[in-house]
Protein backbone atom coordinates (compact mmCIF):
# COMPACT_ATOMS: atom_id res chain seq x y z
CA UNK A 1 0.00 0.00 0.00
CA UNK A 2 2.99 2.31 0.36
CA UNK A 3 3.22 2.52 -3.44
CA UNK A 4 -0.42 3.63 -3.53
CA UNK A 5 0.28 6.50 -1.15
CA UNK A 6 3.59 7.40 -2.82
CA UNK A 7 2.11 7.59 -6.33
CA UNK A 8 -1.01 9.35 -5.04
CA UNK A 9 1.12 12.04 -3.45
CA UNK A 10 3.10 12.44 -6.68
CA UNK A 11 -0.10 12.90 -8.67
CA UNK A 12 -1.43 15.44 -6.17
CA UNK A 13 1.82 17.42 -6.34
CA UNK A 14 1.45 17.57 -10.13
CA UNK A 15 -2.20 18.61 -9.79
CA UNK A 16 -1.29 21.49 -7.45
CA UNK A 17 1.23 22.76 -9.96
CA UNK A 18 -1.74 23.05 -12.32
CA UNK A 19 -4.11 24.90 -9.99
CA UNK A 20 -5.95 22.22 -8.00
CA UNK A 21 -7.19 23.65 -4.68
CA UNK A 22 -8.19 20.49 -2.78
CA UNK A 23 -7.16 16.85 -2.94
CA UNK A 24 -8.19 13.75 -1.03
CA UNK A 25 -6.02 10.66 -0.98
CA UNK A 26 -8.12 7.86 0.48
CA UNK A 27 -6.39 4.68 1.63
CA UNK A 28 -9.19 2.12 2.13
CA UNK A 29 -6.91 -0.63 3.47
CA UNK A 30 -5.69 1.49 6.38
CA UNK A 31 -8.88 3.57 6.63
CA UNK A 32 -6.89 6.80 6.39
CA UNK A 33 -7.63 9.90 4.38
CA UNK A 34 -5.06 12.55 3.57
CA UNK A 35 -6.42 16.00 2.78
CA UNK A 36 -4.18 18.22 0.70
CA UNK A 37 -4.47 21.96 0.13
CA UNK A 38 -1.89 24.19 -1.56
CA UNK A 39 0.75 25.69 0.75
CA UNK A 40 -0.43 23.67 3.77
CA UNK A 41 0.71 20.51 5.47
CA UNK A 42 -1.57 17.55 4.72
CA UNK A 43 -4.26 16.71 7.24
CA UNK A 44 -4.74 13.03 8.14
CA UNK A 45 -8.10 11.58 9.13
CA UNK A 46 -8.15 8.10 10.63
CA UNK A 47 -11.23 5.92 10.35
CA UNK A 48 -14.19 6.11 8.02
CA UNK A 49 -16.75 7.45 10.49
CA UNK A 50 -17.03 10.99 9.14
CA UNK A 51 -17.73 12.98 5.99
CA UNK A 52 -15.35 14.93 3.81
CA UNK A 53 -16.40 18.42 2.83
CA UNK A 54 -15.63 20.36 -0.34
CA UNK A 55 -14.20 23.16 1.84
CA UNK A 56 -15.31 26.07 -0.31
CA UNK A 57 -13.92 24.50 -3.47
CA UNK A 58 -16.99 22.32 -4.06
CA UNK A 59 -19.60 24.16 -2.00
CA UNK A 60 -22.23 21.82 -0.60
CA UNK A 61 -20.39 18.64 -1.62
CA UNK A 62 -19.85 15.97 1.03
CA UNK A 63 -18.45 12.47 0.75
CA UNK A 64 -19.41 9.99 3.47
CA UNK A 65 -16.35 7.84 4.13
CA UNK A 66 -18.64 5.28 5.80
CA UNK A 67 -19.60 3.90 2.38
CA UNK A 68 -16.05 2.53 2.11
CA UNK A 69 -16.27 0.33 5.21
Amino acid sequence: MRNFVFFGKQKLAYAYQNGVQLGWLINPDEQKTYIYRPNQSPETIEGFDQKLSGDGVLNGFEFDLGVLK
